[in-house]
């Protein structure tokens, strides 16, 4: 497709034959004949070496751009790109300097607090230091200029630590990183098996914990609850399914106030929070899980 789109044919190229024969050869097979196809690329093409695969990777060079096709497995694109991709594009465009960014996710703690604890990082120059505000998560965001991969990750690296250090346990992860995830890994290392519960939130605590993918969820349940039934229901519903923890969020959004309602169960304890929400109610419904999942999380990591 690119050959075509570049008005040229394929070439086939010894080189990248002989990689990938070494590729596959580390599994104690040979290539078959089909996978020779991987070893042609368009006319002209700057081959690049794949250490972790057999996918073809190339260049294709015109005067004023570059068309760079790189493997579709994600590790393997990294790889190629950190190892040759970037470099290459450096040394071309003449790029003395590369950004890369970091994000730390945090819960628990509001943006004012945050403020407090890491104003003084706001204030660096490289790296940057930013905050960014969502419903029950705040993402730190560092951004770092630096003239090698290298020596960013140097940079990164001493900023990350520092905030670390101040917060603890209030970082949950880094950037891809979910917090539902963190949370339900954290209880089944526990060796925890969890049911939940919620009210008034419209399956949204229930959908956050099944994207998570644990085995250690046995159950997810939606009832329309009073004020202060939720702890006895949820209490219920941990004994009927033989659990070790429950997690149980109820959501009121009153004209005059917006409140919700927490329970964790855990064998170590019994923990209750009644919160108040003063923002949108539609973005409470993303608040509310994100406390409760945290509470969790926080309470396995102990």
């Amino acid at each position: 497709a690119v050959a075509l789109a570049m008005g040229v044919k394929t070439e086939f190229r010894p080189e990248l034959w002989a990689q990938i024969e070494k590729r596959v050869s580390l599994y104690g097979r040979k290539p078959s004949e089909n996978q020779k196809r991987q070893a042609y690329v368009p006319q002209g093409a700057i081959a690049l070496e794949n250490p972790v695969g057999t996918a073809p990777c190339f260049i294709v060079e015109t005067e004023r751009n570059a068309l760079i096709s790189l493997p579709g497995v994600p590790r393997e694109m990294e790889t190629v790109l950190h190892n040759a991709v970037i470099p290459y594009l450096q040394k071309r465009y003449n790029l003395h300097e590369i950004i890369k960014v970091r994000l730390l996710h945090t819960s628990g703690v509001g943006e004012g607090r945050l403020d407090e604890k890491i104003g003084d990082l706001e204030q660096l120059r490289n790296p940057t230091v930013g905050l960014a505000a969502h419903a029950g998560v705040v993402d730190i965001r560092l951004a770092v200029k630096a003239k090698t991969e290298a020596e960013a990750n140097e940079m990164l690296a001493e900023v990350e630590e520092e905030i670390r250090q101040r917060l603890g346990k209030i970082v949950f992860g880094t950037d891809q990183d979910q917090l539902e995830s963190v949370a339900l890994a954290a209880v089944e290392e526990r060796g925890w098996r969890l049911v939940s519960l919620e009210s008034g939130l419209e399956g949204r605590l229930a959908r956050q914990l099944k994207k998570a993918a644990s085995p250690s969820l046995l159950k997810s349940e939606e009832k329309k609850l009073a004020p202060a039934e939720l702890l006895p229901v949820l209490q219920k519903l941990k004994a009927e399914n033989g659990a070790d923890a429950a997690l149980g969020v109820a959501f009121f959004a009153g004209e005059k106030e917006q409140r919700a309602e927490l329970v964790l169960l855990t064998p170590d304890e019994e923990k209750t929070r009644d919160l108040r929400y003063g923002g949108h109610p539609k973005n409470a419904l993303r608040w509310a899980p994100n406390i409760a999942i945290n509470i969790l999380r926080r309470a396995a990591q102990k």
